[in-house]
């Protein structure tokens, strides 16, 4: 079976960099598909802060890293619902689909262990994808690595 990289928030940012360097790396070298999700495409074009994602292919996931998330310019709400509740959704929905031996990257920021005064939803998105990310490790160990 196909081995698959899924990196989301792969349309900018850091998201955008890991999807480009493991598209060139490993695709080559270790004949992995790497798939980018984002709300803006580039290979799904998923909205990850809506409640479900939707269908998503039974995939053999060996390494899935949660990068989607927006600053706080946004609305309130969809800071939350894309950085703490698109990373929950996105993974439990593909959490079926994580070989057995995956590791799972969740990048949250240090405004989730030092709050931001001036950015207490985003804090406090980053500071639940981090406390998300420690209840996974104890959760799913020690079949899949989540860090």
């Amino acid at each position: 079976m196909k081995r698959h990289i899924i990196i989301t928030g792969a349309s900018s940012g850091i998201g955008q960099a890991l999807y480009g360097f493991y598209q060139e790396h490993f695709r080559k070298n270790y004949d992995v598909e790497v798939i980018g999700v984002s709300r803006r495409g580039p290979d799904w074009f998923i909205d990850l802060s809506e409640k479900k994602p939707g269908n998503l292919p039974n995939l053999n996931v060996e390494l899935l890293i949660n990068c989607a998330g927006i600053m706080p310019f946004a609305e309130n709400e969809k800071v939350m619902d894309t950085n703490f509740w698109g990373t929950y959704n996105f993974t439990t929905d593909l959490f079926s689909s994580l070989a057995k031996g995956a590791c799972v990257i969740n990048i949250a920021s240090v405004s989730g262990i030092v709050p931001d005064a001036e950015l207490p939803i985003y804090s406090a998105s980053k500071a639940a994808v981090i406390a998300l990310t420690k209840s996974w490790a104890k959760a799913w160990a020690p079949h899949i690595r989540v860090n």
